[in-house]
Formats: C-alpha cells, structure tokens, sequence
C-alpha cells in the first residue's frame, strides 16, 4: 500500500508539472525568441529578427512588442505590410504614440485617408504635441489643404521652436501664399536655413525657383550660383541654372548648354534628363540633332533610345515615332519600346495593333515588380485607364503583398465614381488582412451604399465601431447601419454626440443629413446634405441626397 501511495505520489507531481510547466516553458521560449529579436533588429539583421518576432508572435498573437519588431522591419524595407502590423500594435496597446505611428506609416505609404482616420482618433487633450501637428501638417499638404497645413506647422514650430525641418515646411508652404508679407517671411527664413548645410540645398532651390517665378532673373542666378558651389549639387541643379539662363534670355545659355552636352556624354542617364529638358524647352529640334551626333556607341544605349522617342512623343510625331521603334530591341527594357509602339498605334487609330502590342508590352515585362509598375505609369501618364486598372488588379494578384497597387485602384474608382470596383478593393484588403478594421469600414460602407439590406455590412460597420468608437468614420457608418435596420434613432443618437467639427465632415455629414431628413428634420438636414453634395461624391451617395431633399 505504501507503494501504491508513493507512487500515486509521484504521478501528481508529474501531473502538476505537465500541466503548470508547459505555460512555464512556453514563456520562457517567447522570452527567449524576443531577446533575440532584440538583439538582431540592433545589429540591423533584419532577417534573424523577423524570424524570432514571428516565433514570439506564433507562441502569443498578442506579444506587443514583437508586433512592433515586425512593423519596424517591414517598414525599413519599404513593405506595404509595414501598416498592417502598426495597425496591429495599436489594437494590441491603443496608445496615442501607437496611433500616431499608424498615421506616420499611413502618409508615408500613400494612404492619406488611413492617415486622417488615425489621427482624427488621437483625443484632443493628447493632440497638443509637435509630432501630432506635424503629421497633421502632412496629410493636410496630401490633401493640398494649404492653410490648414500652415497652421498645424506653425504649432508643431510652437511646441519644438528649434526643429529647422518645421520651419523649412511652413517656409515652403507659405510661399504660395497671396499676401506678400507671409511670402516675405518665408523667404527670409529659407534664406536663414541657408546657412545650415542640412538645408542649404532645398533651400537655394526653392529660393530660385521663387525668384524666376517672380521674374528676378538676377537673384535667381545668384542662388544657382550659390547652389553650384555647394558641396554635392546635382546634374539636375545644373539644369535649373540653365533653366535660369533661357528664362533671363542670358548670353551664357548657349555655352552653358554646350557644357552641360559635354559633361552629360560621360553618364548616358544624364545625355537622357538634358535632352528630355531640351525637348520640354522648346529644343526638340537641337537635342535631336545633338543625339544624332552622338557616337554610335552612345546612340544604341537605352537611355538615348528612349531620349529620342520620349522627344517625338512629346511633338506627338507619331509615324515618326513608329518608325524609330520598328525593328529595334531594347533588352531587358524592350517592354518600354512596345508600350510607346502601342501608343503610336493607339494615337493613330489602329486600335487593334495597339491593343496586341500593349499585350505584348506586358508579356515583355515579365512577372517583374518594377517593369510592370513602370507600365503602369505610362498607362496612368496617357489616361489609359481601363489598361492601367489591369495592370493593378494583375500587380495585386501576382504580388498580395504590394498593397500601393490596391490604393492606387481605389483612388481610380473614387475619382471614376466606380462603387463596385471599391466593393472589390475592399473586399481585397480585408480578406488580405482580416486585422485591417479601417478595411472593413470601408466595405461596410460601400456595401450599404450598393445593398442596403446588408446583414453582412451591419455585422461588420458595428465591429468596427465597437473595436474604435473614438473613431468617427466608424460612428458614421454604425449609425446609418442602424438607421437602414429602422433604429434611426440610435443612429442619430450615436452622431450627435460626434464634436461639431467631425459632423461638418463630408462623409459624416451626408449620414447625418440623410438620416435627419428621414425624420422630417428638414431644415437641421440642409446644412449637412449641402456640405456633403460639395465634395466628390459616389453615385449612389448622390441618389441619397437627391432621396433626402426629395427630389425623386
């Protein structure tokens, strides 16, 4: 019996150790794996680090700081994933630091809506910082919402008086300005930051620029002057001298124009910038005649190449340019020679040969990132829209994690008025990442607009607003969810606690109209249905306003 109980004994203890030892034991490897972590991303072996913050993360979804780790990886190479983890570390730990993070990421990816939402979250008791006002300053320029970007660089300049990089900013924005004074004060203080060797270069630039914008031939040769003895100036910068020089009808133009020939010859990416700069000036002619005097060894290279058609497309000598391009191979750029062949074709109504040889253009890109974004351009540049929405939907396909692709197709359907093409975007991104909450709004949204009886779209704008509630967009789209479920009254409920500012928003303010007038407020509606019919709208989003003034 003794036995027996001893033995018994010992199997508890083994039991109690199994069952309390795992989680012992998994938290030491995840305490592990993050100190390794941290130690990679401080040698900058981004690799090893990635691969130990993933294992934090597959041993505890909710490790904060391992999602942090991800998001500064991502974000140093460039990856369009960099937003989802930000997004991720803030609904881990929603701080403000963490939130103005996610807009930082937001604006440096393009996705200035993102950008907008995430700061318009930060609570206004925290907004008085300089960091906030300086991201605010950045979207409001995105959204060349120039006074506004003014102002919130003046109080980023209020908090931090000694950030130059404020100062540059508000500097080049108040240049636009129409009151002379402020444009003299931006001026003086360009001319300050010229003394700092950080700045001296934009500096001198813009100063130039301001100076041939107003005429001042004088002065804006003296800063090119000042510009070419600093240390490190571009090809480019000497081009804006030039530039300087034909606008002032100078004597020096044409030996500075030879010069720059000469020096241009030893880098063919430069003969490439001078002659496209000739051909934009009103020397299409001279620059090609200065190709054609090239070497041959320099006339076959791509660059001159494509200097000599970029020139014939610019005087839109289409059979000319046709004939520059049959026959020749480009290498590994050849998809650029096919792409401008088809825009030969296209501008000469051979809408057929264009079509095949766009094709073919593509087919030359080869599955390669830079080569089919570059098409992408180019279709872009020529208004082609439905080659450059292939081109994006084909991009997202072939590479997920290239997310520009899929805010560049929003920003094509919003500004096309194209509702279901933004249902797919949306639906894109949030089956991408089921994290994204800023997504799922957003299909929400879109979903109501195309299906008002959307169980789907209720489920998901209510979790949306429950996981951020401080987020008005989101109020937005719960409480118009609730008004088309016939609870207009806790929509409005929801809105009209909003802060006044918020309200006036034009994707706010269309709800509130909307669902105002739905209950014979028409007078408090007027103001809201008018703000929201001033801004781009959808379709279906004019059809509301129309609805609500009672104009069907």
């Amino acid at each position: 019996m003794k036995k027996v109980l001893i033995l018994g004994g010992l199997l508890l203890v083994l039991g109690v150790g199994y069952y309390f030892g795992k989680p012992f034991y998994r938290d030491w490897k995840q305490e592990r794996f993050l100190k390794q972590a941290r130690e990679y991303l401080a040698k900058e072996d981004y690799k090893n680090a990635a691969l130990c913050a993933r294992q934090v993360i597959n041993l505890n979804g909710s490790n904060v700081e391992a999602a942090r780790i991800m998001a500064r990886i991502t974000e140093t190479f460039r990856s369009p994933l960099a937003l989802s983890w930000w997004q991720r570390v803030l609904s881990l730990q929603p701080a403000t630091s963490n939130r103005l993070e996610v807009a930082r990421c937001a604006l440096l990816t393009g996705n200035f809506s993102g950008a907008n939402q995430a700061l318009s979250a930060v609570p206004p008791k925290e907004q008085d910082s300089a960091t906030f006002h300086q991201l605010a300053a950045m979207a409001a320029m995105a959204e060349n919402n120039i006074a506004k970007a003014d102002w919130h660089f003046g109080r980023a300049t209020e908090f931090d008086p000694k950030n130059k990089s404020y100062q540059f900013n508000r500097a080049i924005i108040r240049l636009q300005a129409k009151n002379q004074e402020i444009v003299k004060s931006a001026l003086q203080t360009l001319n300050t930051l010229t003394a700092d060797p950080l700045f001296r270069k934009d500096a001198l630039r813009h100063l130039a620029m301001t100076a041939i914008k107003n005429k001042d031939f004088t002065q804006a040769e003296e800063f090119a002057r000042q510009l070419q003895s600093t240390e490190g100036v571009a090809f480019e910068d000497r081009i804006l001298q030039l530039s300087i020089l034909q606008a002032a009808a100078s004597s020096n133009f044409s030996g500075q124009l030879d010069a720059l020939k000469a020096e241009a010859v030893k880098v063919p990416d430069q003969i490439n910038t001078l002659a496209s700069w000739m051909g934009s000036h009103g020397l299409a002619a001279g620059a090609m005649a200065w190709l054609a005097s090239l070497p041959d060894k320099l006339q076959v290279l791509p660059p001159v190449r494509m200097a000599r058609a970029d020139i014939l497309m610019g005087q839109r000598d289409w059979t000319g340019l046709e004939a520059l391009l049959t026959e020749q191979n480009w290498g590994e750029l050849d998809f650029i020679r096919l792409a401008q062949l088809a825009r030969a074709a296209a501008e000469q109504k051979q809408g057929m040969v264009a079509s095949s040889t766009w094709q073919a253009a593509v087919r030359a890109a080869d599955d390669h990132l830079k080569s089919l974004t570059l098409l992408t351009r180019l279709a872009t540049a020529w208004g082609w829209d439905r080659e450059q929405e292939e081109l994006l939907w084909f991009i997202t396909q072939r590479f997920p994690a290239e997310r520009w692709a899929l805010q560049s197709l929003n920003q094509l359907y919003m500004a096309s008025g194209n509702t279901r093409g933004l249902q797919k975007v949306f639906t894109t991104l949030a089956d991408y990442n089921s994290t994204d909450v800023i997504a799922q709004n957003n299909l929400a949204s879109v979903q109501l607009l195309l299906n008002p009886q959307s169980s789907r779209a209720y489920e998901m704008a209510r979790t949306a607003h429950e996981k951020h509630p401080q987020i008005a967009a989101f109020t937005a789209t719960h409480g118009y969810a609730l008004h088309l479920q016939n609870r207009t009254a806790e929509g409005l409920k929801l809105l009209a606690a909003l802060p006044a500012a918020e309200l006036e928003s034009p994707g706010i303010a269309i709800y509130y109209g909307v669902m105002l007038a739905s209950r014979g407020e028409t007078n408090a509606a007027k103001k809201y249905l008018d703000i929201a019919a001033a801004a781009p709208l959808l379709p279906e989003e004019k059809e509301l306003i129309k609805a609500a003034r009672g104009e069907r």
